[in-house]
């Protein structure tokens, strides 16, 4: 690990991303906290996570542009861009302006649906194959910091100075992210497929008579569906989130009808989760030099299971290592998948395939949280957490079901495309051909 920190272009990517998300994590619970203040309403505060949500929905179209537009210029728009809408912010200072939070909360899922494939896509420009998973852990890694610190950063500052000025700091933190990826020099000739439609000269290919958009679009999700290793992955993966979502409204249960203590105590269940999270990031990365991706998740949901289960035990500390495990098992979820994704999709492709995988895990965690919403006031937590340990065993049979060695690591990136291509030409049933992007 010392040795992939000492990479500048590294070091600039990772710190892009965590001055983004120190600004996302920072907005999002301080702009509810604003809502609620400006209106007394918490439906009203809810409203915030739905407008961020709803600006996600733009994920499949963005992915298609991080595979047609160079992906660092990609970030640099999309960064900007937001710094710029966060300044509105500033005008605010009534219950009629609330419609402003909405909006700028809206433009940072657009933000963050654009940032995310470019982000994913970029990466192996950067970085070797057999240190991509150690760079996915340390990125995850410095998620887990964020976890800990920025929500209540962003709520102290609103609590201390008002709103506005947790908005200019968001966009300053935006600013700077924008200056780190500025100065990244992608070191192979991947950073996307070339220069966009608009600068044919530059890419020595012409414009496309016909542009398809819905084969663009939907063309992520068709190679993950014809992709047996990506398939099994996302379908477990969606099982999973469909019973992780529940977590959002069972926190508050665990620790007031569980344990008998104050909502406050929340917090502290936090901390161990993110401390968890931590520690899993730096130590995914070793492991994916030596197991196979499907395994490690299979192992981690199992583990999420009966970790979930404990959290029916009454007692405090054991339901922070409950909390802690969980956390720890959070990057052995993300950093084999987003592994997998580099490794398994030409890099042609591979913002329409993130994009179309994050859409596909997006959704059902978004019903997740507004069903756990609907049913916590009716079902027992203990039973609605039996539920989400069961939905993660599925998810991890599923996952586990076709691994044969699960030992040595995973396919080397270049093998794992090789195999789609033969695969495609020994194939003779008709198939719809994703789009090459230029």
């Amino acid at each position: 690990m010392p040795a992939i920190l000492r990479n500048k272009n590294v070091c600039l990517f990772l710190l892009g991303d965590l001055l983004a998300n120190l600004g996302n994590y920072a907005l999002w619970l301080a702009m509810a906290v604003w809502v609620k203040t400006l209106t007394g309403s918490t439906a009203a505060a809810g409203m915030v996570m739905f407008s961020f949500v709803l600006g996600s929905l733009s994920l499949p179209v963005f992915g298609v542009l991080a595979d047609r537009y160079p992906r660092k210029r990609l970030l640099v728009v999309g960064y900007l861009s937001f710094a710029v809408a966060a300044f509105v912010l500033l005008l605010v200072d009534s219950p009629d302006d609330i419609w402003m939070i909405y909006a700028v909360v809206f433009a940072n899922g657009l933000s963050g649906a654009l940032a995310a494939p470019a982000l994913s896509a970029l990466l192996p420009s950067l970085v070797s194959d057999d240190h991509l998973p150690l760079v996915n852990g340390a990125h995850q890694s410095l998620h887990g910091v964020l976890r800990l610190f920025a929500p209540a950063l962003g709520v102290g500052v609103f609590a201390v100075v008002g709103g506005p000025t947790v908005a200019a700091g968001v966009a300053c933190s935006f600013l700077l992210a924008t200056g780190a990826v500025l100065l990244v020099r992608p070191t192979a000739p991947t950073d996307a497929a070339g220069p966009g439609p608009t600068d044919p000269a530059e890419s020595g290919a012409k414009r496309p008579e016909k542009f398809n958009w819905w084969e663009e679009v939907s063309g992520g999700a068709a190679f993950l569906l014809r992709n047996p290793l990506l398939r099994r992955i996302t379908v477990a993966t969606a099982i999973a989130v469909l019973g992780i979502g529940f977590f959002e409204v069972l926190g508050i249960e665990v620790v007031t009808k569980g344990l008998g203590r104050d909502a406050s105590a929340l917090g502290l269940l936090g901390v161990a989760q993110g401390v968890g999270c931590m520690v899993g990031g730096v130590t995914v990365g070793m492991l994916l030099r030596k197991f196979r991706e499907q395994a490690i998740i299979a192992v981690a949901m199992v583990i999420c299971a009966l970790s979930t289960l404990a959290l029916v035990v009454p007692l405090l500390p054991v339901v922070l290592f409950a909390v802690f495990a969980l956390g720890l098992m959070l990057p052995a979820l993300t950093a084999p998948t987003t592994t997998a994704l580099q490794r398994q999709v030409p890099d042609s492709h591979l913002g329409r395939v993130f994009a179309a995988f994050e859409f596909a895990i997006t959704m059902p965690q978004t019903v997740s949280m507004a069903t756990g919403a609907l049913l916590i006031s009716h079902v027992d937590y203990r039973i609605l957490l039996g539920v989400v340990a069961v939905m993660l065993c599925l998810a991890a049979g599923y996952v586990a079901a076709p691994a044969r060695k699960w030992a040595d690591g995973a396919p080397e990136r270049t093998e794992a495309v090789e195999t789609e291509a033969e695969t495609a030409e020994s194939d003779s049933r008709p198939r719809t051909a994703l789009p090459e992007a230029r």
